[in-house]
């Protein structure tokens, strides 16, 4: 992912608002809300954002759980991966929200999702340090 793009952090999606329709691919929890929302997009985001692409990036404020995350495939297997250390300070001046779900799922992941306001790539100016985590040999 680091490669293909070129470091920079792009969402998945182009949009911050989710509507779920009935099909069985949530759980009636009342996590998510009727009608399109920013806390369904949260939530279809910390679901599994392969599947509900959103304008969202996924952080988390644990560096355990970061590295976790970036040393691991999709499919759960070893790699090599990044970690960006994010000032939070300058995410609102460069217009960039941090969505928190009320209830998650995996309260132990501590996820924040950055949502920039144009629903595009988060901003370098964000970035304080990328570091390079050796999962292979």
């Amino acid at each position: 992912m680091f490669k293909k793009n070129k470091g920079k952090l792009v969402p998945k999606g182009d949009s911050f608002e989710k509507t779920f329709i009935a099909d069985g691919s949530i759980k009636a929890d009342g996590r998510a809300t009727a009608g399109p929302s920013r806390q369904n997009a949260a939530y279809g985001h910390h679901i599994d954002s392969s599947i509900h692409h959103t304008s969202g990036i996924s952080t988390s404020y644990s560096f355990q759980v970061a590295k976790h995350y970036a040393t691991r495939t999709t499919e759960g297997k070893p790699t090599n991966g990044y970690i960006y250390r994010i000032d939070r300070y300058l995410l609102s001046k460069n217009n960039i929200n941090e969505e928190i779900h009320p209830d998650p799922i995996y309260p132990n992941e501590k996820e924040v999702t950055l949502v920039a306001e144009n629903n595009s790539i988060i901003p370098d100016d964000v970035i304080e340090e990328i570091i390079f985590i050796r999962n292979l040999v």
